[in-house]
């Protein structure tokens, strides 16, 4: 770590050196009086000598010999600019340049996806990018919201603690603090990827950028299978400020905006941006308060400092607060008084307005870069967050209480990146380091009532025990009491007990060294490589206190009754060393049209499991991904057509599944093969100067192998991926009418699909989910000067019923719950722009 920090620094001195003896071009490129603009295209010829704009929208080339020159300025959606120059030895010229938008073009079609600033259709990766103004457009409001319109992607926040990823049919939503994420979730280049933190609100977004495939190279250890970037708005140069105040169904209230103003002129810039956004739960609960609702207040501070022509310091303060209404749990097998077991109607889990989903979330961010002569710049990414959590669930889904179940939580991690970039005309690349640390730890309180838990677990008693009936745990709606003696052991059923899980966390470090690059080997032809060596220091910890009751024999869980006790504090470490990497080809047909081939591969990092009987060691998850794609951008950047088709080869596919009579409560188990193979689409069309249209798909077959690589067969051979639904896709149009001086009115119709899929990876008969469609609508007005508007939108138009889980800690013991989807929702926001 500390030689390459010190070759970096010694290259990055002989480089300024150098660069002290010839002229110098640099400048801005704007695209309004306030707005600049950054990954425009500076050339200067003749010598084809180039370099883009950075975040400020600035631009240096140095080493430029004295001469006449031509400058052209370019970026997708404006028309080109020219110039004439001419530079003197060891002059430095200055050049503003204001680029005029085409009447006609996409937005949205430059990315940062591989460290510096490119069109989508020069990276070669399957990749989306949803700009601000298709976040604005389309109301969407949630990570959740925004997967819809990217092929191959599906987000559930049924809640802001654990939201699950899923990518190209691998699921990310792990609940241990043991087990990594297999999606890298980044927000202004931290990774927020573990369960706890990868939900943020979503407000004052320049864009999130959607990779598929493993992208370990770029986003790290967690990017097995993909990576979800969200770059928020900085501070800028700028006075600029919104306010935005709306109201919807199911009480909703909602308010945000930003303001942004320059402290000192052309140095220090500072922005301020907040929301406020509750609603109650669509689900009633019959003992207390409603279910599936939200009240959260984020806020995000940021200072840019320019301390020189060359270098840009950015202080970025995350917080959030999530007081959230608990999550409706609902039985399958047990139906609340005068109601049924259908989920999408009213519940009566008996925990009533003490189910909770509560959340504190502190992040620390600086980043500071430094641009160097010839085109290298020094990027340093400091990074730190702080978590707690408090969630009570009633998981049994009852008004019973048997699997009454509170989780608190604790997590920090720091990280810090330093990266050394390169853009030249045939070579752009990067070098670097990031080191990675993390601690957590997790405490579950387990409240019961044990004439219910015995009524619970009297069908696995039933299958042992000849002649013995099941006891039904709800009778009429409400909870059966009846047994107050347990007939196998004959001691009387304590009323209240609570026992639990006292520790189960982890302290995890890695320290990463990643390289990775583009090589133009003709004016066509590009070579892509990059590898990341990975070095990791493991430490899970595990602790059960005996907590007694009187069921314990029935699982063979001691002296407590669903966790078996520990010999005090269990505690085991590992080092694991490894690595993940790609190679590309890419070719460029022509200026509209380029293919590429890549292989890939991602890990899913190892890891340690702790119960009361044993330790295991779990294989790191390995994918192999061999992938094709086109991407096409016609009509002077009006049409855009990406297609890609990938084949995965998975080893070591870690599951987690029930083991009631085991040391804990699950296992972590290796369940072997798995292959996955697919085509996505997207196409994103400006018709017309008022008109924009959109379309994508994404077939996936995902599913596990017949044998492993032993030969032998699998458990859940030739069962599918769970959430994956093998069609899925949107589309949707957008016209803007022209009122003249009255302003501008837009309306946005789309759609999005997913054909039927399974919750959990055992294909469980019934915790499944058919196809479904839903429709969503909205209506802005603006006036002419954009200064003010108003926002009308509703989701879910038809109301239409679907789940977004089913199973869940109830399946473990015999009585599935389920989790209905957000029923239509609609609002109206107001806002004032300045």
């Amino acid at each position: 770590m500390k030689s390459i920090t010190l070759f970096m620094l010694l290259l990055c001195s002989a480089i300024m050196v150098y660069g002290q003896q010839a002229g110098r071009l640099t400048g801005v490129v704007k695209v309004s009086e306030k707005e600049t603009l950054v990954g425009a295209s500076i050339l200067l010829i003749p010598g084809n000598t180039g370099t883009i704009s950075d975040e400020e929208g600035r631009f240096r080339i140095n080493n430029i010999r004295s001469g006449n020159y031509t400058v052209k300025v370019s970026f997708l959606g404006y028309k080109t600019f020219t110039t004439q120059i001419s530079i003197a030895a060891n002059e430095n010229k200055k050049l503003e340049v204001t680029l005029e938008a085409e009447s006609i073009s996409l937005t949205g079609l430059t990315v940062t996806a591989q460290k510096r600033s490119e069109s989508q259709k020069e990276v070669p990766i399957a990749l989306t990018s949803i700009s601000s103004k298709f976040i604005e457009t389309n109301a969407t409001e949630t990570m959740a919201g925004m997967s819809a319109y990217v092929p191959g992607v599906q987000v559930q926040e049924q809640t802001a603690l654990f939201p699950s990823y899923v990518i190209r049919g691998l699921t990310s939503d792990n609940l241990s603090l043991s087990q990594d994420n297999r999606v890298s979730v980044f927000q202004d280049g931290i990774s927020t990827s573990k369960a706890i933190g990868a939900h943020a609100e979503f407000f004052d977004i320049d864009r999130v950028e959607v990779l598929k495939g493993p992208q370990g190279t770029l986003f790290g250890r967690s990017a097995q299978i993909g990576a979800i970037d969200m770059i928020t708005n900085h501070a800028k140069n700028e006075t600029s400020a919104n306010f935005t105040i709306g109201t919807g169904n199911y009480n909703q209230q909602r308010v945000n905006g930003y303001v942004n103003v320059p402290l000192v002129k052309n140095k220090l810039f500072a922005r301020i941006a907040g929301i406020y956004n509750k609603r109650d739960g669509y689900i009633e609960n019959l003992s207390g308060g409603t279910l599936m609702g939200k009240n959260t207040i984020a806020t995000r501070a940021s200072l840019k400092y320019l301390p020189g022509k060359n270098s840009s310091f950015d202080v970025i303060m995350n917080y959030e607060k999530d007081n959230n209404p608990g999550q409706d749990f609902k039985s399958g097998t047990y139906a609340p008084k005068g109601g049924t077991t259908d989920p999408f109607t009213f519940a009566d889990l008996g925990t009533g307005k003490d189910l909770k989903d509560k959340r504190e979330l502190l992040g620390l961010t600086g980043i500071y870069k430094q641009y160097f002569n010839n085109g290298f710049s020094l990027t340093t990414i400091t990074g730190y967050r702080t978590i707690t959590s408090s969630s009570m669930s009633d998981s049994d889904g009852t008004k019973a209480q048997a699997l009454d179940i509170n989780v608190d939580l604790s997590y920090n991690q720091f990280s810090q990146e330093l990266r050394l970039n390169y853009d030249g005309p045939r070579f752009s690349g990067f070098i670097g380091a990031n080191y990675f640390r993390e601690i957590g730890n997790e405490v579950f309180v387990v409240n019961q009532d044990e004439r219910s838990v015995f009524a619970m677990l009297s069908p696995l008693i039933a299958k042992k025990v000849p002649g013995f009936k099941v006891i039904p745990m709800i009778v009429n709606g409400e909870p059966n009491l009846s047994v107050t003696i347990n007939p196998l052991t004959r001691k009387p059923l304590l009323t209240s007990h609570t026992e639990g899980v006292n520790d189960d966390g982890a302290n995890n470090n890695a320290t990463d060294l990643f390289a990775d690059g583009t090589f133009k080997v003709t004016p066509k032809f590009k070579i892509t490589a990059g590898g990341r060596l990975i070095f990791e220091d493991q430490t899970t910890f595990y602790r059960v206190n005996p907590s007694p009751g009187t069921l314990g024999s029935l699982l063979g869980k001691g002296v407590n009754n669903i966790f078996k006790p520990t010999a005090g504090r269990i505690e085991k470490s590992k080092n694991y060393a490894d690595w993940v990497g790609r190679f590309v080809m890419q070719y460029e047909f022509s200026k509209e049209v380029s293919a590429y081939a890549s292989w890939s591969k991602g890990r899913r990092p190892s890891v340690i499991q702790i119960d009361a009987d044993t330790t295991r060691y779990i294989h790191a998850e390995i994918v192999y991904n061999y992938e094709i794609g086109i991407k096409n951008l016609f009509l002077n950047n009006r049409l855009q057509i990406n297609i890609s088709g990938f084949i995965y080869d998975y080893r070591n596919f870690q599951t987690s599944a029930a083991n009631l009579t085991g040391g804990g409560l699950y296992t972590i188990t290796d369940s072997g093969k798995a292959t996955g193979k697919g085509v996505e689409t997207e196409v994103n069309f400006a018709a017309t100067k008022s008109l924009t249209l959109f379309a994508n798909y994404a077939f996936l077959d995902a599913r596990f192998d017949d044998k492993n690589s032993d030969g032998k067969p699998q458990l859940l051979a030739g069962h599918t991926f769970r959430l994956t639904p093998k069609h899925s896709g949107s589309a949707g149009a957008s016209y803007k009418f022209d009122l003249g001086k009255a302003g501008f009115l837009a309306l946005n119709l789309n759609a999005t699909y997913k054909s039927s899929h399974y919750f959990d990876d055992e294909n469980t008969s019934g915790l499944h989910q058919g196809d479904y469609t839903l429709l969503n609508t909205g209506l802005q007005y603006t006036s002419k000067k954009g200064k003010y508007g108003m926002r009308l939108n509703m989701s879910n138009i038809t109301n239409t019923h679907f789940l977004i889980d089913a199973g869940n800690t109830g399946q473990t013991f015999g009585i599935p719950t389920f989790v209905p989807g957000a029923p239509r929702f609609y609002g109206i926001q107001l806002f004032v722009n300045l």
